[in-house]
């Protein structure tokens, strides 16, 4: 919500983010395709801005989006005949034994 300090975001009743864009007059907020955020007064006066080096395209939240985590970790990758994981051993007829353990 607008108030005093420009774009402000609320914590239920505290205050815990806001833009510190002084103005009584803020009216409209913009969130560009290029992934900037601006914030312009009832001229259209542009108040203040998220970036001046926003990113375009960043996708975010897509599974492979920049700077984000693969979407499983190596461990949770299917796990090849013959090669169990974690140092685990094979018994005689192919199957892996439980826990690793020889049986």
């Amino acid at each position: 919500m607008f108030s005093d300090a420009g774009l402000e975001i609320f914590d239920g009743s505290q205050s815990v983010w806001d833009t510190d864009a002084d103005g009584e007059r803020l009216e409209t907020s913009v969130l560009l395709d290029s992934g900037d955020m601006l914030i312009r007064d009832q001229d259209g006066e542009l108040v203040w801005k998220a970036s001046d080096n926003p990113i375009a395209n960043q996708n975010c939240g897509s599974i492979g989006a920049p700077g984000l985590s693969p979407p499983n970790p190596p461990s949770a990758s299917p796990i090849s005949r013959g090669n169990p994981p974690f140092g685990q051993s094979l018994d005689n007829q192919g199957q892996q034994s439980q826990l690793g353990y020889q049986q």
